[in-house]
C-alpha cells in the first residue's frame, strides 16, 4: 500500500488493525483507492434501471442542464460516460477504439435507438 497523507487516520491504521486477517487486505487497498479518487474529485456513479424510468432525466437534473437525450419512448440505448472537462464536448468511442469529438447537440445521433438502431454506428 502506498502512503497518502490525505487519508484519514483510520485508513492508515487499517493494515495494522487487520494484520491477522489477510482476507481483508484487498478491501483495505480498495478503500484507499476509493478515498484517493474521491480526494481527486473523481468517482464513478453507475445509473441502471428499467426502460423509461427517468435515468437520463435524473442525470440531467443533477448536471443542471439537458446533456442527455430524453423522450416519451425509450431513448438512450448506448452506455454513456459523463465526466468533467475544461471544454464542453462529447467524445464518441467506437468499437475498434477510434474516438471522435462532436458537439453536445450531436450526442443523440450516437446514443439513441432512433438515430443509431442496434448501435449500427458501432
Amino acid at each position: 500500500m502506498t502512503e497518502n497523507t490525505n487519508l484519514p487516520a483510520i485508513l492508515h491504521a487499517l493494515p495494522t488493525l487487520l494484520a491477522g486477517h489477510t482476507a481483508a487486505w484487498p478491501l483495505v487497498d480498495r478503500l484507499q483507492t476509493l478515498w484517493v479518487r474521491l480526494g481527486n474529485g473523481r468517482f464513478h456513479l453507475v445509473v441502471l434501471g428499467q426502460f423509461k424510468r427517468g435515468k437520463s432525466t435524473l442525470l440531467n437534473a443533477l448536471l443542471g442542464e439537458s446533456f442527455l437525450p430524453t423522450g416519451v419512448v425509450p431513448v438512450t440505448a448506448i452506455p454513456t460516460l459523463i465526466e468533467y472537462g475544461p471544454v464542453r464536448q462529447a467524445r464518441i468511442t467506437f468499437h475498434e477504439g477510434a474516438t471522435r469529438s462532436i458537439a453536445l447537440e450531436e450526442l443523440a445521433d450516437y446514443v439513441t435507438e432512433a438515430a443509431n438502431p442496434h448501435n449500427q454506428k458501432g
